[in-house]
């Protein structure tokens, strides 16, 4: 009976130690985080004293410059900006995936008759506008009831083909 109480406060103290070496290890250190050295100056003394101390040398940091990244030139033809709380047609909604710039801007002329002109604009650039989409519309009215009248102009009705869009801000 000895033998078991001594296997079994062995066993215990086992665990304790593994338990304790997990625990006790560096919490700062991250896997793959690589350290950022820090400058040194090494002093070198002269072998003569010197009657004016001359002051040590202070590393100069080198600086990385951080490259900017660059706006998209936008497709010639195509809104990217237009008057927060004015009014919008759209015509059609073209997943940019699949349809490039050049593509909407030939559907917009297709919408181009009866006195109205369609435009493509790049939804990424308009405040709450649905992302990925090249909206093909008509833009500038100053209300929903001016944009909707110009599905009647264009023989559609108003829905999911062609509906109005107020531009966030």
């Amino acid at each position: 009976m000895l033998l078991g109480v001594l296997m079994g406060v062995v066993a215990g103290l086992v665990v304790v130690i593994a338990a304790w070496a997990l625990l006790v290890t560096p919490l700062t250190a991250q896997p793959g985080a690589t350290p950022t050295p820090k400058p040194t100056v090494t002093v070198t003394k002269s072998p003569t004293p010197s009657r004016t101390p001359s002051p040590a040398p202070t590393p100069t940091p080198t600086v990385t410059p951080t490259p900017t990244p660059t706006a998209t030139t936008p497709a010639p033809g195509v809104v990217t900006s237009l008057p927060a709380g004015s009014w919008i047609t759209v015509l059609d909604s073209m997943a940019k995936s699949r349809f490039s710039a050049e593509q909407a801007l030939a559907r917009a002329a297709e919408f181009s008759r009866n006195g109205v002109t369609a435009t493509v604009v790049d939804a990424d650039a308009i405040p709450n506008f649905n992302r990925g989409f090249w909206a093909v519309s008509v833009i500038g009215h100053a209300s929903r009831a001016d944009a909707n009248a110009v599905c009647g102009t264009l023989g559609l009705s108003v829905g999911n083909n062609c509906y109005a869009r107020q531009v966030g801000g």
